[in-house]
């Protein structure tokens, strides 16, 4: 699933990249093309996403939990590959926080 969003870093591409990966569903490959992505609000993603960037980074506004996963008890693993944060991330899975520093 190939996102189309702006991707300028000043447009909020929040709605965008939710309705990818929603669309996507359970197993799908969502793929952010080169840009700056900004991220206002969490976002859900499914279980066995992968998240590949192509020169893609994620901007995410202060005091928000970038990526959320459900807390229905999916089994499955979320990954990112080749992605950028501009900011540390805030990942919320299963309500367990985990901080992954900028690159």
């Amino acid at each position: 699933m190939l996102l189309f969003c702006s991707g300028d870093g000043v447009a909020d591409d929040t709605a965008a990249i939710q309705a990818a990966i929603t669309a996507g569903g359970q197993n799908a490959t969502i793929i952010y093309p080169a840009g700056t992505y900004l991220i206002t609000s969490a976002i859900t993603v499914q279980p066995q996403q992968h998240h590949v960037g192509y020169g893609a980074i994620i901007s995410v506004a202060s005091n928000i939990s970038a990526f959320t996963r459900t807390a229905d008890g999916f089994p499955g693993r979320i990954r990112f590959s080749n992605l950028r944060f501009k900011e540390p991330l805030i990942l919320v899975v299963q309500s367990l926080l985990q901080i992954i520093p900028p690159l």
